[in-house]
């Protein structure tokens, strides 16, 4: 018979002792025998010993005893901050919070507190979920695969240079002492350029570039791509060639086969005037 290993913070009560019974033959049950449990007597945190007692022999059975460990502990705190050393969102701002449940409050906290137990995984519940609030009040869960967390191990609200983990090693994790973690939003640098400015005939009020940053595995927006106009003023229909620093390959799309288009590394957009003359090439 062995005790149970139990563990409890400093502000719950006990919870129930019990014990594990091995080596019993003909399907007999554990309430066959007798015996009682207690643990050395203490409140404050740390490890004490379970000890089960009763007679050595009790029926057909000889039995021995084995001590578990009770362990007190208290939470440690994990603070989060969004490390927002990216490129700006355009379309909206983000919210971080507990759960999988789109927020209601669409303020951006300044931290999360989140209280875990030490000695084991923080587990899945204890790393936040992002949100990009959109300009028409919408969120939109940003993808684990766009995130990673920097842990560091002193009380600070500045980002260091530390190995960051991903979701999941972030839930991996094991903390002994309060922890200050940043969440970093992957983004890729998104450019709307001009491809000629004599061919496009760009209004004086429309910018040269526009350059800004999207969440990794999310899509093209219509709000994110820039209006053209003519030197009157008029709105005019563009298409944009594409590139990007990785791939010099060039496709052409007009405006509406850019929307939902997901961007998933740095691109150029150079944007003309007129009707698209070829079909756009995913």
């Amino acid at each position: 018979m062995k005790a149970d290993d139990k563990k409890r913070l400093t502000t719950e009560d006990d919870p129930v002792l019990t014990a594990t019974v091995t080596g019993l033959v003909n399907n007999e049950l554990a309430s066959k025998l007798t015996y009682t449990i207690s643990r050395a007597a203490g409140t404050a945190t740390g490890t004490y010993i379970i000890t089960p007692s009763g007679d050595s022999v009790q029926g057909n059975y000889n039995v021995t005893y084995e001590t578990g460990t009770f362990t007190i502990t208290t939470e440690v705190q994990l603070t989060y901050y969004l490390d927002q050393e990216k490129h700006a969102y355009p379309i909206g701002s983000l919210v971080y919070k507990t759960g999988a449940v789109a927020p209601t409050d669409h303020t951006q906290p300044s931290s999360l507190e989140i209280k875990v137990i030490p000695g084991s995984a923080i587990g899945t519940d204890a790393v936040p979920t992002v949100w990009l609030v959109q300009d028409n009040n919408t969120s939109v869960q940003v993808s684990s695969d766009a995130l990673t967390f920097k842990v560091v191990t002193d009380a600070t609200t500045t980002p260091q240079t530390t190995t960051p983990y991903t979701a999941a090693e972030l839930a991996n994790l094991n903390v002994s002492a309060d922890t200050t973690i940043f969440i970093a939003v992957t983004t890729y640098q998104i450019t709307f350029r001009p491809a000629d400015t004599a061919t496009t005939s760009l209004a004086s009020t429309q910018l040269l570039e526009s350059t800004f940053g999207l969440i990794k595995g999310m899509d093209l927006l219509e709000a994110n791509i820039p209006e053209l106009y003519d030197t009157a003023g008029t709105a005019v229909t563009p298409f944009c060639y594409v590139t990007s620093t990785t791939d010099p390959a060039v496709y052409k799309y007009s405006k509406s086969a850019l929307t939902n288009l997901t961007i998933d590394e740095d691109v150029i957009f150079y944007v003309k005037s007129g009707t698209l003359d070829t079909p756009y090439v995913h």
